[in-house]
């Protein structure tokens, strides 16, 4: 069964999830996670002005969401248990410097210690 996905857009979730979440670091990016009341996956995207200007931040963020949605939404076997989680994926500065194969196998190995489980099969 494909894992329900919620889109984070209000600010209070965001500050809720950095202050009392629990945090995995990676390379070109955190992911900063805490149990939801909703069961499913809540996901929201931010990036600082560290890694640049509009622009720039907006490319890192689609690339952030094209490699979760390689790892989680289009992989049929991504599994999660019956409890919610909400996430908040955080751009680093090297983003831009890492192959997209590989910001894959992070999205993957940061989720599965989130609690989704995204089997290491899919590549690009």
């Amino acid at each position: 069964m494909p894992i329900h996905i919620q889109t984070l857009v209000k600010r209070a979730d965001f500050q809720q999830i950095k202050a009392h979440g629990q945090r995995v670091s990676t390379q070109g990016f955190v992911v900063q996670y805490m149990p939801w009341p909703t069961p499913g996956l809540a996901l929201g995207f931010t990036c600082s002005r560290a890694l640049g200007g509009a622009v720039a931040r907006n490319r890192a963020r689609r690339r952030l969401k094209a490699a979760v949605d390689r790892a989680v939404r289009l992989n049929p076997s991504a599994q999660m248990g019956p409890q919610g989680v909400a996430c908040v994926v955080v751009g680093k500065m090297p983003i831009f410097d890492i192959k997209f194969k590989h910001l894959i196998k992070d999205i993957q190995l940061a989720f599965t210690q989130v609690g989704v489980e995204c089997p290491l099969s899919i590549t690009t």
